[in-house]
């Protein structure tokens, strides 16, 4: 346990890290704060002082509803600041045994700089171009309308048991004004819908039990049913309310297609900017080696 409370604290401090590396490439803060307070020195590691400015900064960085948690959580902020200190000890110690000299490192670095360096062209070049209008959503649900059809529904409760002398025994105490959730929670062995006073929701038309539906299409909201005997066992079926068949709603629908729309635009204008960029460049790939090695194993 003790060893696993120090890893967490050191991924903890690694993300201290990234945070300050972000930091450095951030503009003006949000909040004004004088020139004597941002250099307030909040910890020291060495020559090294992290100031007000670079706390702020840092927190900044952070989501919104973890930067609320520094502000009110006193322990929360010192755990930050004690991790800041133990990233920057052991960046000083990397530092002092040349890590960053060692060639293998240098490979890794540099590689490390080569995807920064796209995400942050992305950022700048592509992500601006990546949007999608409430226009073209409604465009998409209006020509799309007929997959988002609802079948007639049903909302149903149910009890549930094994054998035909328990569902009558049940029948029984319904006609004597049991109230139905009180016996669903207390008779029923399903033991799930059970808790929720044998509530199942609503249930479509063709995608329930023949049993029921037979039953169901019978009944009247605030009806209780006969004994239904289905291969799971013995029922009895209250109906609460039944919907006709329509569309789930637009705004139900309006942020699941937005993403459907975005991944859509995002493939179509990642096509387009990469066919111009390779304009500029010669680009060859080997397929044919690949496809040696791939077959002789020696990827």
């Amino acid at each position: 346990m003790q060893n696993g409370g120090k890893m967490k604290r050191f991924f903890s401090a690694l993300t201290i890290f990234i945070i300050l590396a972000l930091s450095s490439c951030k503009g003006k803060e949000k909040e004004r704060i004088s020139q004597a307070d941002k250099n307030q020195v909040v910890a020291q590691v060495g020559e090294v002082q992290i100031t007000l400015k670079d706390l702020k900064e840092a927190i900044e960085l952070r989501p919104p509803e973890e930067r609320e948690l520094y502000r009110v959580n006193k322990a929360l902020l010192d755990k930050f600041v004690e991790d800041w200190v133990y990233m920057e000890l052991l960046y000083q110690e990397a530092k002092k045994k040349n890590i960053d000299k060692d060639p293998e490192f240098q490979a890794k670095l540099e590689q490390q700089k080569k995807i920064l360096m796209v995400q942050e062209l992305i950022k700048r070049d592509f992500l601006p171009k990546l949007k999608v209008s409430d226009k073209e959503i409604r465009e998409y649900y209006d020509k799309n309308k007929e997959h988002y059809k609802l079948a007639k529904r049903y909302k149903v409760s149910h009890i549930q048991v094994k054998e035909e002398r328990d569902i009558k025994a049940v029948q029984e105490r319904l006609r004597k004004g049991e109230p139905f959730e009180k016996l669903a929670k207390e008779v029923s062995i399903d033991k799930e819908r059970a808790k929720e006073g044998g509530s199942l929701g609503y249930l479509e038309e063709g995608k329930m039990p023949p049993e029921f539906e037979r039953v169901l299409k019978r009944m009247r909201p605030g009806q209780i049913s006969e004994p239904v005997k289905t291969p799971f066992g013995w029922h009895i079926l209250r109906l609460e309310e039944v919907k006709e068949p329509g569309y789930i709603e637009f705004d139900t629908l309006k942020e699941s297609i937005r993403n459907v729309l975005m991944e859509e635009k995002r493939g179509k204008l990642m096509e387009e900017y990469m066919a111009e960029l390779k304009k500029g460049h010669k680009v060859v790939i080997n397929k044919a080696l690949i496809d040696e090695l791939f077959i002789k194993g020696q990827i």
